[in-house]
């Protein structure tokens, strides 16, 4: 084994780690190497730290403190924990526990998120719990699902009743919750949950010497029971999950994951496309409706961001059913050639501001018969540029 790189002048800041370190995350997308390390000194916080893969540590692209802990440096106590470090399409994601001031010493879940080449500052607390709650946070955990969606997990034990319960939330690559908070009776482990080719999420927990394996659909989250568990009386002989929605219903603002499409209930008659779940895509056809369980829904919108910076996707048709298209929609996917428009109910104002912006710069636009005027007049507004061709 040998020793490529190290920390051997501790305690300097401009070479991007910390001193009295008390946990470090590390990941990579292949083109930068990210440290994230929690700290009693120099700084007293959390650094983050960008190195370009083969350069030497001491030389980083980027360093900063992204959360800064109050209190005095070398107290070896900062409140605070440093769980998990993640990297989407264009940001990276941090979480653990934290107090929000020094007047306290109740824990709560936060997350940091910002532009991996951009430090974010600050905290983003995700619960907001006081010393009358009862309730004690732990082993928060990210699951990468996409390049733009991670799932929260986490444990709370409640003081009082002495009961565990696992909560559940999804967020963008921005630290924003995009689903509410669910929990569930599901034991937690320190084992890092994988997600599957289906795109279900799978961890194993145990109990003494029976394992069990815990799998979950991370886009039904309301599915979940909201019964917590007892330290006592919790039995690990048996795998358990929550219903993935094949034998109920779903609820609005349920998500659901077809053929690496990503839909979101908005009624008991339409969903909005959430994107895909896959980088490769290069070529999509957004349906006019779509079956879930026993249901078909019709699809009359597309999120928000739901591609953005998708540079490998180079075709897509927008089905009959879209009314309605969000802000950034396809900004900045630069190889979208060719896009077909089969709604004849899109109007300038529910396609969403840059909605196209950036994408192929003779991009060919395909209309229906009778809207090409219409159309290409909102449009220029939305991002489409005028050498682009209307068919």
């Amino acid at each position: 084994m040998k020793l490529a790189d190290s920390y051997y002048d501790v305690m300097n800041l401009s070479e991007g780690y910390v001193s009295h370190s008390f946990a470090q995350q590390i990941e990579t997308d292949g083109k930068y190497i990210y440290r994230a390390d929690l700290g009693d000194a120099y700084p007293r916080g959390i650094a983050l730290t960008a190195t370009k893969v083969g350069d030497q540590v001491k030389d980083p692209s980027m360093y900063g403190t992204v959360i800064a802990i109050p209190g005095d440096t070398g107290y070896n106590y900062t409140g605070y924990t440093l769980n998990d470090l993640k990297l989407g399409t264009n940001n990276y994601i941090l979480t653990g526990t934290g107090i929000k001031n020094e007047k306290t010493s109740v824990r709560n879940i936060y997350v940091n998120a910002g532009s991996k080449t951009h430090l974010q500052t600050g905290a983003k607390w995700i619960t907001n719990y006081t010393a009358k709650d009862k309730i004690t946070v732990m082993n928060p955990k990210l699951v990468k699902l996409s390049g733009t969606q991670f799932l929260l997990l986490w444990e709370e034990k409640n003081t009082v009743k002495n009961t565990y319960t696992t909560k559940m939330v999804l967020l963008d690559e921005s630290g924003n919750k995009t689903s509410e908070i669910c929990s569930s009776p599901l034991a937690l482990a320190m084992c890092e949950p994988v997600v599957t080719k289906s795109g279900t999420v799978i961890w194993y927990v145990t109990n003494n010497d029976s394992p069990v394996f815990v799998e979950i659909n991370p886009y039904q989250l309301s599915k979940v029971q909201t019964k917590a568990r007892n330290v006592k009386t919790f039995k690990t002989d048996k795998t358990e999950s929550f219903d993935n929605g094949q034998k109920s219903g779903y609820r609005k603002g349920d998500i659901y994951i077809k053929d690496k499409m990503i839909y979101k209930i908005t009624s008991s008659k339409t969903v909005a496309f959430g994107g895909v779940t896959s980088n490769t895509i290069t070529s999509l056809s957004i349906p006019k409706t779509v079956k879930i369980g026993k249901k078909t829904y019709q699809v009359t919108a597309i999120a928000s961001r739901a591609f953005v910076n998708r540079k490998k996707l180079k075709k897509v048709t927008i089905g009959a059913n879209v009314s309605k298209i969000g802000n950034y929609a396809f900004y900045g996917c630069t190889n979208l050639k060719t896009i077909t428009i089969k709604s004849t109910k899109l109007t300038a104002s529910t396609v969403g501001s840059k909605a196209f912006s950036k994408i192929y710069t003779k991009a060919t636009i395909k209309v229906p018969k009778g809207k090409k005027m219409v159309y290409k007049k909102f449009l220029l507004k939305k991002g489409v540029t005028k050498k682009m061709k209307f068919k």
